[in-house]
């Protein structure tokens, strides 16, 4: 199996878990992507393909990893946490360390630099995974602090501790203060580089936008390459830690934040995205290597040893036992000022518990045990290996399940971050705001009752999600009363046949549910990422190869409406017939070479097609209203009630959307949604407004932005 196969597989795996996560959310997404690699590994043919080079994960996995770490910390908090992070990611660290590698030592009787490798991979800590298992509870704002800044750091003193133990094993001998210096040396000389190398590629950066070279593309690619080529440098140019340093690059383009938000504030918003989504494939990767590890161990000490793996798991738990002692009498018998800050007061017992048990191991834990080389330097085989990633997985295992146990029991159930009715109000405030901007503007009276209809339908979206197979009721129901009207309306002879052919292609834009819907919505997007492929193309090619592609284009559309034509009844194969007659006049304008004559045709189509949709609109309207009112009247399901209002000011938009926007209702809009976004500004600097309301409204006022600067006219 190669190794594209092996990416492939575990992608597939990743999301697999994700979306069982999202349907079980009381279940960590953590333990699901294990759960995934534990089934993959029970594929026959699996276990015995996917390993990676300790050299390639360090690299590829754990640099990127605290690269984004780095890049969610500020400058300015850890200068003012300094002392603190000291005690916690470094004292705190080593004495873990230390005490463990006795401990694992006496019990296990490895020799020392075996059992202080141990130590170190199981003492760093997970903000990520620690998210992910807190999400249900209030954490206490100062322990959840220190459990950030605590995992940033420790990560990079448990990688220089491991670095050193793994020296010792393969020399065979160990000074304190040689080991000693040599920390200082990697610690802060990686923290050099780190600045250093940071502040040179924000500068590059910097520069290459000023100069108006700010290819999103490239851009991303180069943050991308980044903690690499910093982890590379720093390990092998000047034989510091990668890891320290890749940590401080991370906080230095935390601080370039501030200038790309005027820069480039497309460009910042598109790079936080691809960061999260990234991080999030690095973590879900190392969980689901995770499963396949267990299960690879678990066989390998079942084959040879029988039983011995149950000595494993029970040294496993006796060193998260140990870690959680550790960790809360550093707590409880804490008398430092910068420590104690983050501990409420009258809380110390329930805070350095919370503390104790939120030490969550996960990516990092995980990713250092695996980095372990499988030889020594004399070509030995590097001794008890496997023991060291079954026990490591305990670890792991048991600080993700604890939490989910402990916390529920100490802390408060999460609060919604802003109450509906805080929502609502202000969203109706602003929408109404945006609404007096269109009434306030100069133009003509029928874009402003366009615009203004589009901008109601932003209140039949609210912050409550309104269940799938409510929707999915609602949306089917409304299918059939419109299908009613239009086909009595058709009997009747009360719609022409560009009605018909404009409801036919409403109909086949507004599937959405059942694999109908999502068979419509795939054919759509693989028709779009087409034709911008082809345009791309396009540019490079002589006008006769271009000519040529488009009826091709034109041709294979021709065969498709044929085959769809052998299914429809006679007086539906009328429409497709008109509409692909339609279709052929048009490639015959355009390969006319007259763009003028395409323009007017555009227009006329236009106005035929705005015409066809009053035309709809004015025989399902009141079919659609009369049965809402029927259903609201009855009180049998409010929540359907509530569906098919917002069903039917999507539809309303996309009658609105499919006749055909102008550049004048296109400016109309985008006024008002600059004075949306006004609203959310002053609210925000006067305090009305929360954090987390303000980027509940921005995300719904940029969607609408980015959706009205998409729109192109239909060819």
């Amino acid at each position: 199996m190669n190794y594209l196969v092996v990416i492939l597989v575990i992608m597939i795996a990743i999301i697999i878990a994700n979306f069982l996560s999202q349907l079980v959310p009381k279940v960590p997404k953590a333990f699901w992507q294990i759960l995934a690699g534990i089934i993959l590994a029970l594929i026959p043919g699996t276990l015995s393909q996917i390993h990676l080079e300790p050299d390639l994960f360090l690299m590829l996995i754990i640099a990127p990893l605290l690269f984004y770490e780095g890049q969610h910390t500020q400058a300015r908090l850890i200068s003012k946490n300094f002392s603190a992070i000291i005690r916690l990611a470094g004292i705190l660290a080593i004495v873990t360390v230390v005490m463990l590698g006795f401990t694992e030592q006496a019990l296990l009787h490895w020799a020392l630099p075996l059992a202080v490798g141990l130590a170190a991979i199981v003492t760093p800590t997970d903000a990520t995974a620690l998210d992910s298992v807190t999400s249900t509870v209030e954490m206490p704002a100062g322990i959840k602090r220190a459990l950030n800044l605590e995992s940033l750091f420790n990560d990079a003193s448990g990688l220089v501790v491991l670095e050193l133990a793994l020296l010792w094993l393969n020399t065979g001998h160990f000074s304190f203060f040689e080991g000693f210096r040599q920390f200082l040396v990697a610690a802060f000389g990686g923290a050099i580089v780190g600045l250093i190398l940071g502040a040179l590629l924000v500068w590059i950066r910097q520069n290459l936008l000023r100069f108006q070279l700010d290819d999103s593309t490239a851009q991303i690619m180069i943050q991308i390459i980044s903690p690499v080529a910093i982890y590379l440098v720093a390990e092998h140019v000047f034989h510091v830690s990668g890891i320290i340093a890749v940590v401080m690059a991370g906080v230095v383009h935390n601080e370039e934040r501030a200038h790309m938000q005027f820069m480039s504030a497309q460009l910042n918003n598109l790079t936080n995205q691809v960061w999260e989504m990234l991080s999030q494939v690095l973590n879900g990767i190392v969980f689901v290597l995770l499963g396949l590890e267990l299960v690879r161990v678990v066989e390998i000490f079942v084959d040879t040893t029988g039983t011995d793996w149950l000595a494993m798991v029970g040294m496993g738990i006796l060193i998260y036992v140990v870690m959680l002692v550790i960790r809360y009498l550093s707590m409880i018998f804490s008398q430092k000022e910068d420590v104690e800050r983050f501990i409420d007061p009258g809380q110390k017992q329930k805070d350095a518990l919370v503390f104790a048990v939120g030490g969550v191991h996960g990516a990092m834990t995980m990713a250092m045990a695996l980095s372990l080389p499988y030889v020594l330097n004399n070509g030995k085989a590097f001794p008890f290996r496997d023991n060291i990633l079954l026990i490591a997985s305990v670890v792991i295992i048991l600080s993700l399940v604890m939490p989910l146990i402990v916390l529920p029991r100490l802390l408060p159930a999460a609060k919604a971050e802003f109450d509906t009715a805080d929502f609502d109000k202000a969203h109706l405030e602003m929408v109404n705001l945006g609404i007096r901007e269109v009434e306030q503007s100069q133009a003509d009276p029928k874009t402003k009752t366009q615009v203004t209809r589009q901008l109601q339908g932003q209140l039949g979206y609210g912050d409550e999600q309104l269940d799938p197979k409510i929707m999915a009721e609602a949306s089917n129901r409304m299918t059939r009363v419109m299908n009613d009207a239009v086909e009595d309306a058709m009997d009747t002879d009360q719609l022409s046949n560009d009605a018909g052919m404009f409801y036919q292609r409403l109909s086949n834009n507004s599937r959405s549910f059942g694999w109908g819907g999502t068979k419509h919505r795939f054919r759509v997007y693989w028709h779009t990422f087409e034709q911008r492929w082809m345009h791309l193309v396009d540019r490079h090619v002589s006008e006769g190869r271009r000519k040529k592609r488009q009826q091709q284009r034109a041709d294979k559309y021709m065969r498709h409406e044929e085959e769809h034509l052998q299914n429809l009844p006679e007086d539906k194969q009328a429409l497709i017939k008109e509409r692909m007659a339609e279709r052929q006049k048009m490639l015959d304008i355009k390969s006319s070479g007259k763009p003028s004559d395409l323009h007017q045709y555009k227009k006329r189509q236009r106005e035929r097609w705005s015409a066809a949709a009053q035309e709809i609109q004015a025989v399902t309207g009141p079919a659609v209203d009369a049965d809402i009112q029927s259903l609201e009247a009855s009180g049998e399901n409010p929540r359907l009630v509530v569906a098919m209002r917002n069903i039917q000011v999507r539809q309303q938009n996309v009658v609105e959307n499919s006749v055909g926007s102008n550049m004048a209702s296109q400016e109309v809009m985008m006024n008002a949604l600059q004075a949306e976004l006004q609203y959310i500004q002053d609210g925000r600097t006067k305090g009305a407004l929360t954090p987390a309301l303000s980027k509940a409204l921005y995300d719904e006022v940029n969607a609408a932005q980015a959706l009205v600067l998409a729109i192109e006219e239909e060819e």
